[in-house]
């Protein structure tokens, strides 16, 4: 059976901003903890329901501790008072089985990424790393090296609006290192979503993007690139070409070589990888599977 629940609290029934682009993440180790971001303000209307503005300098986070029937704002995201928005782009993702919370965020005041980790979804969060681009997407898990948990957070995001990028925090919870992974680049401009999918093998898919040539016309690929060992080194990518559709909208038919079919699929694909690795690229429309196993 679905339920549905408003997440906005009770005590703010006054709202009527557009908290728009929601994003979800579940403790692994602990099911009814959920934690949420959208571009919510700190207030119910900021200064009026037409011009809102921030009123501190955190944004807050949706939190649930019992399975999402109920939600809690938690003011804990780096903002600024008077911002025009409390974030631009953001997602947040808990640590594997950590209990850590990572967030990634465009701050209001430019296109600086900031990289945040706190130890809960209540505590304000610490800015561990800060770099320029759009569309920052995280993905984390935690692994045992040596008899010790290490937290693995992956940011795609694109760089300079114009490269799909990775960082690679192999130790996240500890220590704020990170490597940075640049793919692959053709005629202008990659498109902004940049999306990892991590495989408890230690394998990490990336989906993203790319422009064939310049101006609307042109065609698009969608590419698929992977890491053996948890994002140490870059892998070559494997491409599907692509074909745009004349229309108002942006809307692409892919064509996949496997399974020989062509079907509609709508901007920002996601990625997500089964236990036997089979790659799954789900766009909001439908759902394509392919295994990624000779790559």
């Amino acid at each position: 059976m679905l339920k549905i629940v408003n997440m906005i609290p009770k005590s703010w029934s006054d709202e009527e901003n557009q908290d728009c682009e929601p994003n979800l993440s579940v403790n692994p180790s602990n099911s009814g903890e959920i934690i949420g971001t959208a571009f919510t303000f700190d207030n119910p209307a900021g200064t009026s329901a037409i011009s809102p503005a921030m009123v501190g300098n955190w944004a807050p986070l949706f939190s649930s501790a019992d399975g999402g029937s109920t939600w809690t704002l938690q003011f804990v995201m780096p903002s600024a008072s008077g911002d025009q928005l409390p974030t631009w782009d953001v997602t947040s993702r808990y640590g594997g089985t950590s209990g850590e919370v990572y967030s990634g965020l465009i701050s209001p005041g430019g296109f600086t990424i900031l990289i945040n980790r706190a130890p809960d979804a209540v505590t304000q969060q610490t800015t561990m790393a800060s770099v320029n681009g759009d569309q920052p997407f995280l993905e984390a898990t935690t692994t045992v090296v040596g008899g010790a948990s290490q937290d693995r957070l992956y940011v795609g995001y694109n760089a300079g609006s114009a490269n799909s990028t990775i960082l690679v925090f192999l130790d996240a919870a500890a220590s704020p290192a990170f490597t940075t992974h640049s793919l692959d680049v053709r005629s202008t401009s990659d498109m902004p979503p940049t999306r990892t999918a991590i495989h408890r093998s230690g394998t990490i898919y990336c989906a993203f993007y790319i422009y064939n040539g310049p101006g609307p016309g042109s065609t698009r690929d969608v590419v698929v690139v992977k890491d053996l060992n948890w994002g140490h080194r870059r892998c070559p990518s494997r491409r599907w070409s692509t074909r745009e559709i004349p229309r108002p909208v942006c809307g692409w038919r892919p064509r996949f070589p496997t399974p020989g079919t062509t079907r509609t699929f709508w901007t920002r694909p996601s990625v997500m990888t089964g236990m036997d690795q089979t790659l799954r690229l789900p766009w909001i429309r439908t759902t394509i599977s392919v295994s990624l196993l000779p790559m």
